[in-house]
């Protein structure tokens, strides 16, 4: 599962739309955008004092990890979830730069990515990915007949 263009403001310009979480076991829905105060989402988007934009880790079991020290040129190039170097924190959000989190859910580990297209001063555009078979780190899916779909 995917989107593109999502857009999630800071914490410090519009708490109801900075909290983001992967999948809410309890519906159907994926990618889902909520307030940045609350204690179930994956992570939030903080404005720090320099003005820079980070991702924050928020429940308990949601880590996160830089997926390449370059810059991925889409959603797509994110195939596989890292094995290790995942933390609880604050990670900045760079334009082109991707970011994998590992989230515990009550069947087991799951993973999704998010690719930052754009920053600005109150808001982050990103585009994420999700898998939902847990234990799968595989981020890209490959259609019958074709090549790597998300």
């Amino acid at each position: 599962y995917d989107s593109r263009n999502v857009t999630i403001s800071t914490t410090q310009s519009q708490l109801s739309s900075s909290g983001f979480r992967f999948e809410f076991s309890s519906s159907s829905q994926l990618g889902q955008i909520v307030a940045g105060d609350r204690s179930d989402i994956d992570f939030r988007v903080d404005r720090h004092n320099d003005g820079s934009i980070w991702l924050t880790t928020v429940r308990p079991g949601t880590r996160v990890v830089l997926y390449d020290t370059a810059p991925v040129e889409d959603l797509t190039s994110i195939d596989v979830a890292p094995l290790d170097g995942y933390f609880t924190g604050s990670i900045e959000a760079v334009p082109g730069y991707a970011y994998v989190f590992e989230t515990m859910l009550s069947d087991g580990l799951h993973y999704g990515a998010v690719r930052v297209t754009a920053v600005g001063s109150n808001n982050v555009i990103f585009d994420w990915a999700y898998q939902t078979d847990y234990g799968n780190p595989e981020l890209r899916r490959v259609v019958a007949g074709g090549g790597p779909r998300l």
